[in-house]
């Protein structure tokens, strides 16, 4: 239709948030974007604003988002632009969204505790009735969440060794103008999209 693709959006979704707190937009979004977010609350996930030092960082993840999704990535002296016209005069949010080895194990840790102690209860209840297929069911289950936690364990574990204590997952840049915010930039690391980072 005549957009400058290197330029220009070809599209534009709104959201009006007026008189909406965070609790009434999270029930409006589609079931599978509030799991998807609840699960990074969960994993803790944090967000960090990056600055014009950060850059690297952040055009790295465009040059592999562009190459995973066929888009045109913009120049590291676009990037730069953008970072000196906007957020210098604040009117800019650059963010990644990262994970912090510590903390995550610590989840793991707790998690670990939780399904060891509802599968001790469980099992005491199969002291009683041996063959109760709800508790049956339930052991099969609890006996499940821990293998996956371990398995994330050891994912978590190979993961700091490649990348350190703290890995960036996916990064976001956001400009501000008046009663505006245009969510204009974002990447993700495909390896990492099972961490559903980017919500």
């Amino acid at each position: 239709r005549g957009n400058d693709n290197s330029r220009e959006p070809n599209w534009m979704f709104v959201l009006d948030l007026k008189g909406k707190d965070e609790d009434t937009l999270l029930k409006e979004f589609d079931h599978q974007t509030r799991w998807s977010i609840n699960k990074t609350r969960k994993m803790g996930i944090k967000i960090k604003e990056f600055t014009k030092e950060d850059l690297p960082a952040f055009k790295e993840i465009m040059e592999h988002t562009a190459a995973r999704r066929d888009f045109s990535d913009h120049s590291y002296h676009y990037y730069e632009g953008l970072f000196h016209c906007f957020q210098e005069e604040g009117k800019m949010l650059a963010l990644h969204a990262q994970l912090d080895l510590d903390d995550y194990e610590q989840i793991l840790n707790k998690d670990e505790a939780q399904a060891k102690a509802q599968l001790q209860e469980t099992e005491e209840k199969l002291a009683e009735i041996a063959n109760s297929k709800k508790f049956n069911k339930r052991r099969k289950v609890i006996l499940e969440e821990l293998a996956l936690i371990e398995k994330k364990r050891e994912e978590a574990k190979k993961l700091r060794a490649e990348e350190g204590d703290v890995v960036t997952l996916a990064t976001a840049t956001f400009i501000l103008h008046g009663k505006e915010i245009l969510y204009l930039y974002s990447g993700a690391y495909d390896k990492h999209l099972k961490f559903n980072a980017p919500y």
